[in-house]
């Protein structure tokens, strides 16, 4: 339909493209539509309460590994709860295994391109909320791979903690939302 609605042309000579119901364009169109449109918090939780699993990723930079090794340790009842898949960036996700015994799915490090491993499995859906303790009192030489994942977790409404307060905050609430279909009343987190 749209190579028919090519031929035609305007007064002036220039070709004319009408989109009708059903061609590529709309279809491309439509389905922009729905990959950038926002999960609401309804559909974030039925989604994980249907694959019965909740991926967090946990990065942190160098001077904030010590943090989220103590905040795995925090939370560890939590993280390692059965419906819980923990990945990590390398180095982060060694440190938080070692110190607390939960498997960690370790990508490449961050440097190395395993920010944007990460960012990439947020955007395929593998990953429902993202742990980035960022230090932002040092240039990172792969600057543009954290922000192309703090970027891809801003375009797919994916919840996102850059400090440990935030990152009590998210995990406080997925588990007051989740408590009773993961069987989360076993565990003293409040």
């Amino acid at each position: 339909a749209l190579a028919q609605n090519m031929s035609k042309t305007s007064n002036e000579g220039a070709p004319v493209v009408t989109v009708t119901e059903g061609s590529d364009v709309e279809m491309k169109s439509k389905l922009r539509a729905e990959q950038l449109e926002p999960q609401s918090s309804l559909n974030f939780y039925e989604k994980i309460i249907t694959k019965k699993q909740l991926t967090i990723a946990l990065i942190a930079h160098d001077n904030k590994k010590s943090e989220i090794v103590a905040f795995a340790r925090e939370y560890k009842h939590f993280l390692a709860h059965e419906w819980i898949t923990l990945i990590a960036t390398g180095t982060t996700g060694t440190r938080i295994e070692e110190a607390t015994g939960i498997k960690v799915t370790k990508m490449l490090s961050g440097p190395l391109g395993g920010d944007a491993q990460i960012g990439s499995r947020v955007v395929e859906g593998m990953v429902d909320v993202v742990l980035f303790l960022v230090d932002p009192l040092f240039a990172h030489p792969h600057e543009p791979d954290i922000q192309g994942l703090l970027r891809v977790c801003n375009l797919q409404n994916i919840p996102l903690a850059t400090n440990v307060m935030s990152a009590r905050l998210i995990l406080q609430h997925i588990y007051e939302q989740l408590r009773k279909p993961f069987g989360f009343e076993k565990l003293n987190l409040a």
